[in-house]
């Protein structure tokens, strides 16, 4: 791991990074997109888990008096503290890496009925699938347009996978069913179409963890929360603007922080905006 931080060597330097500051359950995290040429990095330390994927190359650091290869495709992880090196492999490499403070891996533990801070054994994890998942959380919270909610959720899905696969020293504690959480999740999600659902909501009405309502709604709707709730705000917007009302006021009345962003969920869903609702084709507005 690296963290992108200082440079060791005279081997070529870091090519410009992109990078992005936000939060997760109300926990700040810091992801970054970078690629590296030869240099070695000197030991540091990050204060929360550092965890990467490797987009190419090959990500090879000293952790845990062991030396680590992490190829593309693969995790790189490094607890809070643990010193570690980097870029001794010699050769050019790229990773996504995200910054996350040890209480937010202990609350989404606790949300999938486990106890106390995840471990992780090794600095390397070979997992394809929760490769990919953390890769494209992070891909979203670079986008200069991110959608918080979207972010938040991605981040709850990926970093739990990773709880649940591949976390040690943690105790685990018996779930529920999940039939009466897919009925009351899917409750407030039909009956609260003027505004955004939170994780946070849809727990407290369900009583059930954040991790739980996600698989649970997506089990019965083929779609996460945030998702499956925008579709149906679309859905309403779009009654509501055949019916005859103003665009911008469509746009508040179902939630949209404007016209604008109404007009980019519906272009990226259903390849139209809201003014094609309204007029012929050829004069979009």
């Amino acid at each position: 791991m690296s963290g992108a931080r200082r440079p060791a060597g005279n081997g070529a330097g870091a090519l410009p990074a992109h990078h992005a500051l936000f939060e997760v359950l109300g926990q700040g995290c810091e992801a970054l997109q970078a690629a590296f040429g030869t240099q070695r990095f000197e030991r540091h330390y990050h204060e929360g888990f550092s965890i990467g994927v490797v987009t190419a190359g090959a990500n090879v650091f000293g952790y845990r008096r062991r030396r680590v290869e992490v190829p593309r495709g693969a995790l790189c992880l490094a607890e809070p503290g643990e010193v570690h090196d980097g870029g001794l492999a010699g050769e050019a490499w790229a990773y996504l890496d995200v910054q996350v403070p040890a209480a937010l891996l202990r609350e989404l533990a606790q949300d999938v009925e486990l106890d106390g801070v995840p471990a992780f054994a090794a600095g390397g994890i070979d997992d394809p699938a929760c490769a990919a998942e953390v890769a494209r959380w992070l891909r979203l919270c670079l986008d200069p347009a991110r959608d918080a909610a979207a972010c938040e959720e991605a981040a709850v899905q990926a970093l739990t996978r990773l709880i649940l696969r591949h976390a040690e020293g943690v105790a685990r504690r018996r779930p529920a069913p999940d039939g009466r959480v897919t009925r009351l999740a899917l409750e407030l999600l039909h009956d609260t179409l003027d505004a955004p659902v939170t994780l946070d909501a849809l727990a407290a009405q369900t009583g059930a963890s954040r991790y739980r309502v996600i698989r649970a709604v997506a089990a019965a709707t083929g779609l996460p929360p945030h998702a499956y709730h925008l579709q149906r705000r679309l859905e309403r917007a779009r009654r509501l603007i055949l019916g005859g009302l103003p665009i911008a006021q469509a746009a508040a009345d179902c939630g949209f922080a404007d016209q604008a962003h109404l007009t980019r969920c519906m272009r990226a869903r259903a390849g139209i905006t809201p003014g094609r609702l309204r007029v012929p084709a050829g004069r979009e507005r």
